[in-house]
């Protein structure tokens, strides 16, 4: 795990970072104590450097290391009675255009003690509105928070505006269609996914394109057929293609679940798998994304392969 993905920190990752002479970069900022202050120049640089945070790809800003040509070179404490975790949220939420953007706050002290107190603050990466602190947008350049252009501010703006869905979870079974005599006749697959919106836009017009191979489909239950057949829109060399058009609206953070049972693999139809994947394709008004199901890693049974076993 990376020092940006801990959930918790300790003095003695401040310690490493120090020993290790990490450097800042566009994610990481040293601060001293002295940049903690109730003075508002220190409180406004504050809010400047965590909406530049914001508005670029998130990241963590330290207050209490000193630093030296971007690199730190000793602990700067913080008295953590007279700033407060509380103060210091206050004051970012404060002086930041909205409090949408996510921040997390860890004191850190060293020996438990309040007086020797620093704050690493983790910010995410805002995907809504650039978020202004004073009266202007700011974003990570190098090693140092700037400006936003007016160009780069509207940019962003449109680019969220336009809504971002994902495929997730994609998931499988197989399992052997056994007769009462104990004979396995065939197999059955089955798989499953979501679609999510990721961003903050409602996503009005999608839908789902799944290419599944022919005789996977053709040896399947008339029961799955019947339910694939409405969607079945071409007839493709190995595969049959079926659309799948979005029945209602997709909300920011809403998923959409599809889930497909029943087809069948037997003898013929397992070594068409073999080299024809299932696909699936995603079109939104934002773009599109593939994904592919490689079944052949699938295609065992108790240590063999299926096209090998004897089927009655």
């Amino acid at each position: 795990m990376s020092f940006f993905e801990k959930e918790d920190y300790t003095i003695d990752d401040i310690d490493q970072l120090i020993k290790d002479q990490i450097e800042e970069s566009i994610h990481l900022d040293y601060k001293s104590a002295r940049s903690l202050s109730k003075k508002d120049k220190q409180k406004n640089e504050i809010a400047k450097d965590v909406s530049a945070f914001a508005n670029s790809d998130g990241g963590i800003i330290i207050y209490g290391v000193e630093e030296v040509d971007h690199v730190p070179t000793k602990k700067s404490f913080v008295n953590g009675n007279e700033l407060t975790k509380e103060w210091l949220e206050q004051v970012i939420h404060g002086g930041c255009s909205s409090k949408s953007f996510k921040i997390k706050i860890f004191p850190i002290r060293e020996d438990g003690d309040f007086e020797k107190t620093i704050y690493l603050v983790k910010v995410e990466s805002h995907s809504g509105f650039p978020i202004m602190a004073g009266n202007k947008f700011y974003k990570r350049y190098d090693f140092s928070s700037v400006a936003m252009e007016e160009f780069e501010v509207r940019s962003q703006y449109f680019q969220n505006r336009v809504s971002q869905l994902k495929i997730l979870d994609i998931d499988h079974q197989i399992v052997p269609h056994i007769t009462s005599a104990g004979r396995i006749t065939d197999f059955r697959f089955g798989f499953r996914f979501k679609v999510k919106n990721i961003s903050p836009t409602i996503e009005k017009d999608y839908k789902i394109d799944v290419q599944i191979p022919r005789l996977m489909y053709l040896n399947s239950p008339n029961h799955s057929i019947n339910k694939l057949d409405p969607f079945k829109k071409d007839d493709l060399e190995n595969h049959y293609l079926f659309s799948f058009p979005s029945e209602s609206s997709l909300f920011s953070g809403e998923e959409m679940p599809f889930n497909f049972k029943h087809l069948a693999l037997n003898k013929r139809s397992t070594v068409e798998a073999m080299y024809n994947p299932i696909r699936l394709k995603l079109y939104y008004s934002g773009g599109s994304i593939e994904e592919e199901i490689d079944l052949k890693p699938l295609l065992f049974h108790e240590g063999k392969e299926i096209n090998h076993l004897n089927f009655f």
